[in-house]
């Protein structure tokens, strides 16, 4: 411990041997063995530089040692379980400030999983956590679900190896035998570390697919409900525009002076509204496929024999084979104290040394024949699942896209519609208060009959009466409103299902 303290250079905090009196090798970070997460270690790290400082000028006062204590306690108490699905590792993030904002949430997160914001897609109990949904209580047992949006590969990081027990010398030796059983013992508990994390990783796979399909399933659903309001916003407006055009038609045959401007804009307008009509219909066939997709069956046949009931059922069995192992240990401990055992206890003995090397072997098959296997079988499956999931989500994100941009051109069409509706009714007011010009006088006396109008009945004596006059025009005016009111429940409905449009970035 003295040349430790006093050799080592300025802001080192371990250190490891390869043998007895071999060189240390040195390190300013905590060693890949030490059992603290990336993010509490991130924070014990600067307070082990502080108390192990050699250097008089850079040893900690109490004030930063404390302050740094204080740190890491609120820290721990909020912090926030994730869990990464590419790695299958359980991320742990301390927030350094009181109130952590949905933006501090993913840098802290990039920093431990080298997952940009821009990828990530965060699940909490089957919904997309986003700015609104934050923040929000999480556990060991519904921590955040972490899926990368672009990388589909799947492996458990630390699912390890098949452990190495020591074996134990051939002569018996007290001394000897209660080192090995106590370095058995710490080999096991690191395999029942394996295992555990292991079964975690199955349990948490079931759960991260579930949320991701029924995410995908509502997102679907959502996007066909907006597909199905936009085709209906977008033969409403069609419908307005037909009906302006028709009255612009009875106006422009009453005073032909009058340009027709109004509704070739109209109909440009049409045009656009039956193009856009045609995308959304060919999305029918698409949304169709996407809904047909059952990624819980997919996922159900990826995954057979892979259910979180064998994952825990083979940490059990991991982990009682350690508590075995464990109570052997205690037996040949407990020998060494003897100093001169009896002939009975030296057979115990011998006994407590077999059956703590058979634990130990049990253990290895266990682990190399099921759990590891198991691992291997499991990240397999979610990196294939993954990649259908994937596909899926990325065609919703898009639809969702298209879906919207349709909805911003139907509501600048609509702007445009209401203008030229403005434009339509005044120019109907200008063209029934304006007297008819005499060559429209002449015009209105031809015979030649008004394709809205029924030829006046004949009068007496042999002559017709005039077909047109102010009182003929206010009365086609009078046609023209009857169109327009006949047509304003279209336009009432249009403006409801504006108002009850759902806000997509919830």
């Amino acid at each position: 411990m003295f040349y430790i303290t006093t050799k080592k250079a300025s802001g080192v905090i371990s250190g490891f041997q390869t043998s007895e009196d071999a060189p240390i090798t040195w390190s300013r970070e905590l060693p890949a063995s030490c059992q603290l997460s990336h993010g509490l270690g991130a924070l014990v790290t600067p307070l082990l530089a502080g108390l192990l400082e050699t250097e008089p000028n850079k040893i900690w006062t109490f004030e930063q040692f404390f302050s740094s204590v204080t740190q890491v306690t609120q820290a721990k108490r909020a912090q926030i379980w994730t869990w990464h699905v590419h790695t299958c590792q359980m991320l742990r993030i301390y927030p350094a400030v009181k109130e952590l904002n949905f933006e501090l949430l993913s840098a802290e997160i990039e920093k431990q999983s080298a997952v940009a914001p821009a990828h990530q897609l965060l699940l909490h109990n089957q919904v997309q956590v986003k700015h609104d949904r934050w923040p929000l209580q999480t556990s060991r047992q519904k921590p955040l679900i972490l899926f990368h949006r672009e990388n589909n590969n799947v492996a458990l990081v630390d699912a390890g190896e098949v452990p190495k027990f020591p074996s134990f010398q051939t002569p018996v030796q007290l001394e000897a035998d209660a080192t090995v059983s106590k370095s058995c013992c710490s080999v096991g508990y690191c395999a029942k570390r394996q295992t555990e994390h292991v079964s975690q990783a199955s349990t948490l796979a079931e759960e991260a697919t579930k949320g991701l399909s029924r995410l995908i399933s509502r997102e679907t659903a959502e996007v066909d409900a907006l597909r199905a309001q936009t085709l209906l916003l977008a033969s409403v407006l069609w419908g307005r525009a037909q009906a302006v055009i028709k009255a612009q038609e009875i106006i422009a045959k009453l005073k032909p002076t009058i340009s027709n401007s109004l509704s070739e804009d109209l109909r440009r307008k049409q045009v656009e509204v039956s193009r856009l009509h045609v995308e959304l219909e060919k999305l029918a066939p698409v949304l169709k496929q996407l809904s047909s997709k059952d990624l819980l069956k997919e996922w159900l046949n990826l995954s057979e024999g892979l259910s979180a009931e064998r994952g825990a059922c083979e940490a059990n069995k991991v982990s009682s084979l350690v508590a075995r192992l464990k109570d052997s240990w205690q037996h040949l401990l407990r020998d060494r104290a003897t100093r001169e055992p009896s002939y009975n206890d030296e057979q115990f003995h011998l006994l407590e040394r077999i059956k703590a090397s058979e634990t130990a072997k049990k253990i290895v098959n266990l682990l190399s024949t099921q759990v590891l296997p198991f691992a291997a079988a499991l990240a397999d499956s979610l990196a294939d699942w993954y990649k259908l999931a994937q596909t899926s989500f990325l065609q919703v994100e898009i639809l969702k896209r298209d879906m919207l941009q349709a909805q911003s051109q139907l509501e600048r069409l609509q702007e445009s519609y209401e203008i030229l509706e403005e434009m339509f009714l005044s120019n109907a007011e200008v063209s029934a208060s304006r007297p008819s010009s005499p060559a429209e006088d002449r015009k209105s006396r031809s015979p030649t009959p008004s394709p809205m109008r029924s030829p006046s009945p004949p009068v007496p004596g042999g002559k017709t009466s005039p077909c047109r006059s102010p009182a003929d025009v206010l009365a086609v005016q009078e046609e023209i409103n009857q169109l327009l009111k006949d047509n304003s429940h279209l336009i009432s409905f249009f403006n409801s299902l504006s108002l009850e449009m759902p806000d997509l970035d919830d």
